[in-house]
């Protein structure tokens, strides 16, 4: 294995230290990094019903992933327009789009269609037959 360092010492099974002692604090950076760690950064909770959400908001990550799908915004643009949100939010909301894509397009699917619904119904309601009128007033 070399070292993702400048001075790219290979480790040896042994670890011994490098025959130089100017290259010592390098070579324990070399050596850390070489353990591979997984480290878990995640601004999305899931809700008791499956929902995910952006932690400490009250913001859905679809909400975000709409912004980003239905006006083309980018990570920054979001920021720009929802403040309280931070990039690292923003992005880890778009992350858990792209994992659950085919999920979360179905329910963008199926809520589009449910609005697209209740619009045709509304077209002729008591409400809108009354606006219509007050309209011709």
């Amino acid at each position: 294995m070399r070292c993702p360092t400048a001075f790219n010492i290979p480790l040896s099974p042994s670890h011994a230290p490098p025959p130089h002692p100017a290259l010592a604090s390098s070579y324990r950076i070399c050596e850390t990094l070489a353990m591979n760690t997984a480290i878990e950064i995640s601004h999305v909770v899931m809700d008791g019903y499956g929902r995910a959400w952006i932690d400490d908001t009250n913001i859905k990550v679809i909400e975000v992933v709409r912004d980003h799908l239905a006006y083309g915004w980018s990570p920054e643009e979001i920021h720009w327009q929802h403040p309280h949100l931070s990039l690292a939010q923003i992005y880890a909301a778009l992350a858990y789009y792209h994992d659950h894509r085919a999920a979360m397009d179905a329910e963008i699917r199926n809520s589009l269609e449910f609005a697209n619904a209740a619009a045709r119904l509304a077209v002729d309601s008591p409400l809108a037959r009354r606006l219509q009128g007050l309209a011709g007033e």
